[in-house]
């Protein structure tokens, strides 16, 4: 009877001692960074940076998998459906908040997702061609009121951040513009350059080497504050629109039943990683700035982008439709 109850007691400790040794131990395999976009764009080669700097900090390797497809269904339920164990994430972006939103999709993001880190935030930029007779933000909504529905806007996709941040724009500028959605920020910027389209809603990154080169020319950022990438363009807000911001971000998913420990210990890894000043630098130059901390930061931020979004897609009828 004793050893029975020796034998019992043993297993107990064992049993609760199990997780922590787990934790311990974590990681002791290759972790998988699922990218729901194709390979080359901004959040690409933003999570290729970060996966690179994660496997120095952990000791381990970081693998970037890209599964695009869906508006970012794909990727994501792969991480949904994923064992919870910390070695399947979501490198997350826009598309995993206004998907759902926007369309019947399998996941919710507060259900089958548990929040690690928000790694980054960006702007977009409204760019024209560089012999586009509007030298402002101004000048481009005066154009608009003048002739509703005869300027053609770029964007790259339907359902997009960009997307999003022009119909907020219209509406908040009062304007009605032609919307011409694109496979991607490339095929955008080629018909802009070309002078197909005389306006676009791009990422800073992809548009940077035209305005460099000046192909085009940026009227505002959609951020809330200038973009250190490119300080000298002015926000919306600035502008006259002091109501107006659209973010771009990137942020760090696991299954929802991942153990929370293990959660903790990848979310200060991926702080080391985005403030390290190497990295931090490097993400700049990509028009990123570097967020971290702690997973509530993560959540925090998406619950008020859920909050804002659902609200305006809701009372503005907005669909992935054109």
């Amino acid at each position: 009877m004793r050893k029975s109850l020796y034998r019992l007691a043993l297993a107990g400790v064992l049993m609760a001692i199990a997780p922590a040794a787990q934790a311990a131990e974590f990681p002791s395999q290759p972790i998988k960074l699922v990218v729901p976009y194709p390979a080359g764009g901004s959040t690409d080669v933003s999570a290729r940076l970060i996966a690179d700097k994660l496997s120095q900090v952990m000791d381990n390797p970081v693998i970037v998998e890209n599964k695009p497809g869906g508006a970012t269904i794909v990727g994501t339920m792969s991480v949904v459906s994923a064992k919870p164990d910390g070695y399947t994430l979501l490198y997350a972006g826009p598309g995993t908040i206004l998907t759902p939103l926007l369309q019947t999709a399998p996941f919710d993001i507060e259900k089958d997702l548990k929040p690690v880190s928000l790694t980054a935030t960006s702007s977009l930029v409204i760019v024209v061609k560089d012999d586009y007779e509007a030298q402002t933000l101004a000048d481009l909504v005066e154009e608009a009121k003048a002739n509703p529905g005869a300027i053609d806007i770029g964007i790259p996709g339907l359902g997009s951040s960009n997307h999003m941040a022009l119909e907020m724009f219209k509406r908040t500028a009062d304007i009605d513009v032609q919307l011409v959605p694109f496979q991607g920020n490339a095929p955008q910027l080629t018909a802009l350059v070309g002078g197909v389209i005389s306006v676009a809603f791009d990422s800073l990154l992809t548009s940077a080497p035209f305005i460099k080169s000046g192909d085009i020319r940026p009227l505002a950022v959609t951020g809330v504050e200038r973009s250190k990438f490119f300080p000298d363009v002015p926000t919306v807000a600035e502008q006259g629109y002091p109501e107006y911001q659209s973010t771009y971000w990137n942020g760090i998913y696991a299954p929802a039943a991942t153990p929370d420990d293990i959660v903790t210990k990848l979310s200060k890894a991926f702080d080391k990683v985005v403030n390290d000043e190497t990295t931090k630098a490097k993400l700049l130059e990509m028009s990123f700035e570097s967020v971290g901390g702690a997973p509530s930061i993560m959540d925090d931020f998406a619950t008020s982008e859920k909050d804002l979004w659902s609200k305006f897609i809701t009372d503005n009828k907005i669909t992935m439709k054109q």
